[in-house]
């Protein structure tokens, strides 16, 4: 569930629902209620839906659930609390702002664990040397020419290693999104759509 912790808190913070609470508090109690329960994940497998979304409609019915009982304390305690009621009442129904800071934030989650794998794929394939030509390309803007001097390698080389590595990151991208359940027919237009999310 780590990979879907900050995806989800984005969710909140982008939403009217922050105001029930603490975002991390929010979806911290969200994975106690939902992950205690042993079906909870099968019933996911059943739905046919990718896990961030199965877990956004959890998100949001716990928020549901949650301002109902604090309307209900809320009226009880309104003389204690005035704005305890209004607060509460304030917390906003599916938002699609929220749903794309949700979406943002899952994307960068999905590319960080796809560079990690790859980092580390690399290293036990002896080719770190490609990983550095990547991000010294494309995260430092080096061009290829000043790569080639800086390095001794051809630029050829060079443009051969950073594909390799891109191949490697698309693949590393692909294998989160099966595993967040995304049907193989829409892998690759969720793997652009991530990409470019990102890069826009």
């Amino acid at each position: 569930m780590q990979r879907y912790f900050a995806p989800l808190r984005a969710y909140v913070q982008g939403s009217g629902w922050r105001g029930l609470g603490e975002s991390a508090d929010l979806v911290n109690g969200f994975f106690a209620s939902r992950l205690d329960r042993a079906d909870y994940l099968l019933q996911w497998r059943d739905s046919g839906l990718p896990l961030r979304r199965w877990l956004m409609n959890g998100l949001l019915l716990h928020l549901h659930e949650r301002s109902r009982a604090e309307r209900r304390q809320a009226r009880r305690a309104e003389p204690r609390d005035p704005g305890l009621l209004e607060r509460v009442a304030s917390a906003a129904e599916h938002d699609a702002d929220a749903e794309r800071a949700m979406d943002r934030a899952w994307a960068e989650a999905v590319v960080e664990a796809a560079v990690r794998d790859t980092v580390e794929a690399l290293g036990q394939a002896g080719r770190a040397a490609a990983w550095q030509a990547f991000r010294r390309h494309f995260v430092d803007g080096v061009a290829y020419d000043a790569l080639a001097r800086e390095t001794g390698a051809s630029a050829k080389e060079l443009k051969a290693q950073v594909k390799l590595v891109q191949r490697w990151l698309r693949a590393g991208i692909e294998r989160v999104l099966q595993q967040d359940g995304v049907a193989a027919e829409g892998i690759e237009a969720e793997t652009d759509r991530l990409v470019a999310m990102l890069l826009g």
